[in-house]
């Protein structure tokens, strides 16, 4: 295999020994899917440049189309459309459902960037992950340090993209894995020999125990460090995988030639063993298992089960022995091991031909048990049930929950044919991605585009596709207010690890304010994973009403800031540390009766802050719990039932003396309001020539301003049902026009939105007319 070099492979190769280099290199090679009687291949694709491409992985995405992520060589040639950047990139490849490329993108430095992860995250777009020794230069902003570092980079749903970052310390750091966080951040793992270093002596917090050692960092949704934890035993110890756990954890897993020291309180079962390696929320260790035989077991890939434990896959040379409990049947074979939530070993399987036999990846399936996916250089022998072809193929298997083999499937063409991924996408249906050396042959019914493709391939199994929806998710969506909700992919049920996007749609008049339900979030589009069935509603409100900002509020004690990320309007009120703060909202235009308030928070200290709410000078409820969030950046609601009187109610929250949380904004539920076309008298004022005014409802929507009341500027919203031309005038009680915006004409459904800039206008009681051929609408508007 004459390739480009993996520094990753040459670093361990230089301290390990055996089966090391073919099991954890970046660049190992497979061949694609050949069948079993039921199994049938339904298409293939391929994508490569005119020198070597090399798959990673791949991802189902929410449209129901496919990421492909590896390194590349090529120049601008066959599928690639853009020069490299350096020696070697990052390169991206996006496919619809039916494999034909819709983009791909290109991305490295003036040297070696190696591509490792890539994951759909909740705004539609993905994170990419992997190595680099880059200068600045290219698409790289910035560097650790002059060996190999950690890279990240954030692109949007077409590829672009939107922030990248370099963590690392004077050595060498290998970023493997990358996994979005339900904070909407991110957790890296890799293996580092670094020391206490990096970019400004804050990179690395703690150095490597002596050899390499597993390094974690989480990330916020910015790409910015927050913790980095270092994980060793006294040797060489290398992560292939992190996840976070329901517990908001992580589970870590990789393999250790460690003794029983630093980090790692088990012994040696062989010469080198799987080690997992449970941490909490900041990283720190819970506990840890080391699983293996008697002698060399290489962890690949970890999945988190639907029962919250753990099936890990590797590859093998052990003998029964330790916790391996069945014999080698080749010279390397896959090796699975079932675990409870606690680490405890539930079963193990050993599955294999006479010769090699490389595990790459596993995943969970619908009905409960596992595909699973690698290489086989082995004849007809052991499990294997078909020969390979000529080099190395895909070997993909089929087993039940308790790890019994159901089928197997051998697939390439006439050379080297390497799998990375496998996962279901749908009942009896799979897709395999790896690359191929391979020209037009046997499986393979495209023609080669260089040297090594990308290589994807769709397989049906007909039992299986025939079966029902046991193991399958419903998802359940909802409205509160006039919108309606789009989905990626529709279906009755979804099996587990599908990703949908949902876009919410708010009406003419409305808009959109968040998801409740399975998820509380405001990002639009949302791409979800299900994992189990899922009920999500989304919340729409006439513009202008019902829903209050914070930052737009009277504050006392309390400050505006937008230091956290995902709050509504331009920022949020910071309670925290700040004794006896209050935020008062005055809302206008009310009917009496009875109805649910309730805030928007964060509240990231850890425990519960009593808030006192308080209405009209009553108070309603003397210490209302805000409870903990996750994090400042993870937001939540508390409600409370009030009765409101008619006209202007204030509503006050006061914290104690520890401080409060971060409030987003107020919403007020179930309580229709005032029309907005009767512009109300207050205090014995009466409004002149406006109030004579008619207006025709059916000719327009609502006439609508947000924020009211105005702090410094507010948006006037408005549409017809028709093309009309408009006059809108901002007058004060006296009748005195105040500004006129230019004469237009609006189209039919269009949405028009005038900003009013009010900042030096007094405080006071104004109105907005907006006239028509068809009439007047007026709209009562309170200057701060």
């Amino acid at each position: 295999m004459n390739t480009f070099t993996n520094p990753l492979t040459v670093f361990r190769t230089k301290y390990s020994c055996k089966h090391i280099l073919l099991v954890l290199a970046t660049l190992v090679f497979f061949k694609a899917p050949a069948l079993h009687a039921q199994v049938a291949i339904k298409w293939d694709a391929a994508f490569g440049g005119s020198g070597n491409d090399v798959m990673q992985c791949q991802q189902q995405t929410s449209d129901g189309g496919y990421i492909l992520g590896g390194t590349s060589t090529s120049p601008a040639s066959g599928d690639k459309s853009h020069n490299s950047k350096g020696k070697e990139d990052f390169w991206i490849v996006k496919v619809d459902a039916t494999g034909k490329k819709q983009w791909d993108k290109t991305f490295g430095g003036s040297g070696k960037d190696f591509f490792q992860t890539v994951q759909q995250t909740l705004d539609g777009g993905y994170i990419l992950g992997g190595y680099s020794n880059s200068p600045v230069s290219g698409d790289k902003s910035d560097v650790a340090s002059f060996e190999y570092d950690y890279w990240v980079i954030k692109i949007d749903a077409a590829g672009n993209k939107q922030w990248d970052n370099t963590f690392g310390g004077k050595r060498n750091d290998f970023l493997i894995s990358v996994y979005p966080t339900n904070d909407k951040g991110y957790i890296l793992g890799g293996s580092s020999n670094s020391p206490v270093s990096g970019k400004l002596g804050l990179n690395k917090s703690k150095g490597s125990k002596k050899d390499t050692d597993y390094w974690i960092i989480k990330l916020n949704s910015r790409g910015q460090k927050e913790w980095d934890r270092t994980i060793s035993g006294s040797s060489f110890d290398y992560l292939r995988v992190i996840k976070q756990t329901q517990d908001k954890g992580f589970i870590i897993g990789g393999y250790s030639y460690s003794p029983s020291s630093g980090n790692k309180t088990g012994a040696n079962k062989g010469f080198g063993d799987y080690w997992i390696v449970k941490v909490n929320k900041l990283g720190l260790i819970e506990w840890n298992k080391t699983i293996g035989g008697r002698n060399e077991d290489i962890l690949e890939t970890l999945e988190i089960t639907k029962d919250g434990g753990y099936v890990l896959g590797g590859t093998s040379s052990s003998s029964a022995g330790g916790n391996k409990s069945q014999n080698t049947k080749g010279e390397t074979d896959y090796w699975l091991v079932k675990m409870d939530n606690t680490g405890k070993i539930i079963w193990d399987k050993t599955l294999g031909g006479s010769r090699k036999d490389n595990l790459r990846s596993v995943k969970q399936t619908s009905d409960g048990g596992y595909i699973v996916g690698g290489y086989s250089t082995s004849p007809v022998s052991g499990d294997k049930s078909e020969k390979s072809s000529k080099d190395i193929d895909f070997w993909v298997i089929k087993l039940d929950a308790s790890g019994s083999l159901k089928w197997d499937k051998t697939i390439g063409g006439n050379q080297e044919d390497g799998l990375q991924a496998v996962q279901q996408i749908g009942k009896g249906q799979y897709i395999l991605g790896g690359y191929s050396l391979s020209s037009t042959s046997e499986d393979r019914t495209v023609s080669s585009k260089g040297n090594y493709d990308y290589w994807l391939v769709n397989i049906l199994v007909a039992e299986e596709s025939a079966s029902n929806n046991a193991g399958t998710y419903a998802l359940t969506l909802k409205v509160d207010g006039k919108g309606s909700i789009n989905r990626s992919i529709k279906k009755d049920a979804y099996i587990s690890g599908s990703v949908v996007s949902l876009t919410a749609k708010p009406a003419a008049g409305y808009k959109f304010t968040g998801w409740s339900g399975a998820v509380n979030v405001l990002q639009n589009p949302l791409t979800i994973t299900i994992n189990g069935n899922k009920n999500i509603t989304a919340i729409f409100d006439p513009i202008g009403h019902n829903v209050y900002e914070a930052e737009e509020a009277f504050l006392k004690g309390a400050v505006i800031s937008s230091e956290h990320m995902d709050y509504s309007g331009k920022g949020y009120a910071d309670v925290k540390s700040k004794s006896y703060s209050i935020i008062r909202w005055v809302i206008t235009d009310q009917q009496a009766g009875n109805c649910e308030i309730s805030f928007r928070y964060s509240n990231g200290s850890g425990n519960s802050y009593p808030i006192k709410v308080i209405l009209n000078d009553e108070v309603i409820d003397d210490s209302k719990p805000f409870k903990a969030t996750e994090t400042w950046s993870t937001w939540s609601i508390v409600r409370i039932n009030a009765n409101l009187k008619a006209g202007v109610n204030e509503i006050r929250l006061k914290s104690g003396e520890k401080g409060g949380p971060n409030v987003d904004y107020l919403r007020i539920n179930n309580l229709s309001t005032l029309a907005e076309t009767e512009v109300a008298t207050s205090n014995s004022m009466v409004l002149n020539p406006v109030e004579q005014e008619t207006s025709d409802t059916e000719q327009v929507t609502r006439l609508s301003a947000y924020p009211n009341p105005v702090p410094n500027a507010t948006t006037l919203t408005f549409t017809f049902d028709q093309e009309e031309e408009y006059e809108l005038s901002i007058y004060d009680l006296d009748g005195t026009v105040i500004h006129s915006f230019p004469t237009k004409v609006a189209k039919a459904n269009e949405e028009v939105q005038i900003l009013w800039d009010a900042a030096t206008v007094q405080s006071g009681i104004y109105v907005a007319k907006l006239k028509t051929k068809s009439g007047v609408q007026t709209l009562r508007i309170i200057k701060k």
